[in-house]
């Protein structure tokens, strides 16, 4: 009987080595301090398909606030993105935030923010957004994609599930 427990396992092992299929280890949780990650100095810049999806709904009101003196630079550099894995399939993901602090994008202390997910074919699908002070990528999955936690004032807020076609806000 042990002999054929044994068997079977040095079978399975082999079968999942030979065919590429490891195992993958569970994700580890990550939380990411949006204040903190906006005020640090270097950061990725976000792809423009990224910064135009976030910034053409807003563009119109960002441009009178840049008139006004609430900012200055360039649109293209309003948004930053942080490479994030939402669901394993080896395409890039993005938590994107703002690249620095103007009105739009933050409230007292809670920073605005976009979750993306890369597609296929190319280009990225906006799946969430929200306003938190952190956001928590959690260890446990929804039909395939991670679930998101919002952090307001170092309490757990909001939390986002996955639910086959968009993140859904669950009530706690």
């Amino acid at each position: 009987m042990v002999l054929t427990i044994i068997c079977v396992l040095l079978s399975a092992t082999w079968f999942i080595m030979s065919y590429g299929m490891r195992p993958t280890a569970p994700f580890q949780e990550e939380e990411y301090h949006l204040e903190q990650q906006v005020m640090q100095q270097s950061k990725q810049p976000a792809p423009p398909a990224i910064s135009e999806a976030i910034l053409a709904p807003m563009r119109t009101e960002l441009e009178a606030q840049r008139r006004e003196g609430l900012w200055d630079g360039s649109m293209e550099h309003l948004i930053a993105v942080i490479p994030i894995d939402l669901n394993r399939d080896g395409i890039a993901d993005y938590l994107a935030i703002p690249d620095h602090l103007i009105p739009d994008f933050h409230g007292a202390h809670a920073i605005r923010f976009w979750v993306f997910a890369g597609q296929a074919e190319g280009g990225f699908r906006l799946m969430l957004s929200g306003q938190e002070d952190s956001v928590r990528l959690s260890r446990t999955m929804s039909h395939g994609y991670r679930d998101v936690v919002g952090i307001y004032n170092q309490e757990i807020g909001n939390l986002w599930r996955y639910d086959g076609q968009s993140y859904q806000r669950q009530e706690r």
